[in-house]
């Protein structure tokens, strides 16, 4: 594999630094020149324990906030994690989506309990879903996508979007019937922190 191949994979900007990565590898016997291309990105000893890096698409941004980010529906980029660092089962339908905003600063998504800030990026879970009042969701509203606390209210016959933030905003309220304004799209599974991605 050639050091352009392998900075590509891995988001490292510096030729220099992908080869003294690599020849590290190879020197502590964790690599062999005719292995490299093969073992790179597949099963590897890191820290002492087997882990993967794990490819999800990035497919755009979405609001903690008012919505006003369309949802494209188009893959930007990967996010390239250790499976260490996802502790949801990995599925082909899992994405990414880069978070604009600080409406859900104060949320515990995940079994991580994490918050949601401005650049993090949440993981949500593109198979069908059938909503449950208390989930953090991914939603539509004419198009445009943002991440809220989901709360059902069937007494009122509402659907109440609700940030958890330090900030005060207030919830969006739709009417439960309102199909054709509004989707809650997906679950949101993890949130991954700024700083803790390679290639971010």
């Amino acid at each position: 594999m050639k050091l352009s191949e392998l900075r590509d994979l891995t988001g490292v900007k510096h030729l220099q630094q992908v080869k003294h990565h690599r020849n590290m590898l190879i020197t502590k016997g964790l690599l062999s020149k005719q292995e490299q291309a093969k073992q790179a990105f597949g099963q590897t000893d890191i820290l002492g324990g087997k882990s993967q890096l794990i490819n999800i698409p990035i497919m755009g941004a979405v609001n903690a906030g008012v919505a006003s980010v369309y949802a494209e529906g188009k893959v930007e980029d990967y996010l390239r994690i250790s499976s260490e660092k996802l502790p949801v089962r990995h599925k082909k339908t899992l994405y990414a989506l880069r978070v604009v905003g600080n409406s859900m600063d104060k949320a515990c998504i995940g079994p991580n309990k994490l918050n949601i800030e401005n650049g993090d990026y949440v993981i949500a879970d593109g198979d069908q879903y059938t909503p449950q009042s208390g989930d953090y969701v991914i939603s539509l509203i004419n198009g445009l996508a943002n991440v809220k606390k989901l709360i059902i209210d069937s007494n009122e016959g509402q659907v109440v979007l609700v940030s958890e933030s330090s900030g005060d905003y207030p919830p969006i309220i739709l009417d439960i019937d309102d199909q054709m304004d509004y989707m809650a799209q997906s679950k949101v599974l993890h949130v991954i922190k700024v700083g803790a991605v390679a290639g971010v």
